[in-house]
């Protein structure tokens, strides 16, 4: 077949055994270039290729995303002596060092999916007890080798500590008393790291799979209706005082066994949170040093609001119910924009006498909605209401009896 402009056929170049191509001259292409200056094309950079036309060589993790790699493969193709006869057919075999490399590709691939695999069964079993079972424990205890979460992971969602914490909850929760027993110290050894961490009181901590003081705290919670050792249940008392929102989800997902092992810690990690649920507004300008007195003397009132209750656990005296803030709403008159009587412009309307600017003086708030994540756990309990509800409605009259869901 001719081409227009030509002279007569063309023959396709030959492949020669060491991947150079021959055209008519009985040249390779190699010889060719070997004359010639390199260049530096697309088509080199593409396939790793040097100058000469050999392949540049790639690392031992090189993947098909890698341009020396996929270079190399690619002359390995164009090589004659890696085809054979197959099924009537000609098949492709890679030399035996890129087929062993190849075979390290597949491998880690493997590796990888199962992985993937594992932390997402992980996962649903941690914010679903029903996904979860004593097999999956095991398994992965033995995945994690007790390792311990460092939080030295580059991701945004730090896969490897999550799941490290979410294993030790799985363990505390599902394991059988022999996984138990083999990987306690572990498991609490995880706990104290998972508590070390302070999360954005706003963020996605709702759940426990984005949750990691919270799944700890989990844990801590399964560990102690195991093992009722006070102090675990100290612990817990000590964790619903934090300045944010983990404590409660945990809760709620482990509340029966909380119930189960003692119905008084309910009560008390909902009275430290009426405790210490505060917030202060602070004016513009105020000195640091009177912002930093009121946290100083906040935290030893909770840390003294923590103590009273594992006292009265400890079969001390109960607590009395703490005093709220008084807070009046702050009814002020809004601004009114309205034309002029010779329409020719906007009046700026407000009620002078009504209308009164912001105090200047620091106050102090209660945090209404945390206190109201805590008392949503009452609304968890469909049986009945707890044989304090009529306590706390006494102690806090402004709280009414539908705020629970309950008539």
């Amino acid at each position: 077949m001719t081409r227009a402009g030509t002279t007569g056929s063309r023959r396709l170049p030959q492949v020669s055994r060491d991947g150079n191509c021959r055209r008519d001259s009985g040249h390779s292409v190699s010889e060719v270039n070997a004359s010639k200056p390199a260049v530096h094309s697309p088509w080199l950079q593409l396939t790793g290729q040097t100058g000469s036309g050999t392949s540049r060589p790639y690392a031992d993790h090189a993947s098909f995303g890698d341009p020396a790699f996929i270079g190399s493969y690619a002359l390995n193709m164009l090589d004659q002596s890696n085809w054979a006869e197959v099924d009537g057919g000609l098949g492709y075999r890679s030399p035996p060092a890129k087929a062993a490399h190849l075979a390290k590709l597949e491998e880690s691939r493997l590796k990888l999916a199962h992985s993937s695999n594992f932390d997402a069964k992980i996962h649903l079993a941690t914010n679903d007890p029903a996904k979860g079972s004593a097999e999956l424990a095991r398994e992965a205890a033995d995945y994690a080798v007790d390792d311990l979460p460092d939080y030295a992971d580059t991701d945004y969602l730090k896969a490897r500590t999550t799941r490290l914490i979410a294993t030790a909850m799985l363990v505390a929760r599902d394991g059988d008393d022999a996984l138990l027993e083999e990987h306690e110290a572990s498991v609490r050894a995880v706990i104290a790291k998972a508590l070390e961490e302070e999360i954005d009181p706003y963020g996605s901590s709702e759940m426990l799979q984005f949750n990691r003081p919270g799944t700890g705290i989990c844990a801590l919670i399964h560990l102690w209706h195991r093992r009722r050792l006070p102090a675990d249940r100290h612990r817990l008392v000590e964790a619903a005082a934090r300045t944010d929102r983990a404590s409660v989800p945990a809760f709620a997902a482990a509340l029966a066994r909380v119930n189960e092992a003692d119905p008084r810690v309910l009560k008390s990690v909902i009275r430290i949170a009426f405790a210490c649920r505060r917030w202060r507004w602070s004016p513009y300008g105020e000195d640091p040093a009177d912002g930093a007195a009121y946290e100083t003397e906040k935290a030893r009132r909770d840390v003294e609001a923590v103590a009273a209750e594992i006292v009265w656990l400890d079969g001390g005296p109960e607590p009395t119910w703490p005093v709220l803030p008084e807070e009046t709403p702050s009814i002020r008159n809004r601004f009114r924009l309205r034309l002029s009587t010779h329409g020719d412009g906007i009046d700026l309307d407000r009620d002078d006498e009504a209308w009164a600017p912001r105090s200047e003086t620091a106050s102090v708030h209660v945090d209404a909605q945390g206190i109201a994540k805590w008392l949503g756990l009452l609304n968890m309990e469909t049986k009945c209401m707890p044989v304090w509800y009529e306590e706390l409605i006494e102690a806090y009259p402004g709280i009414q009896k539908n705020s629970f869901g309950r008539e």
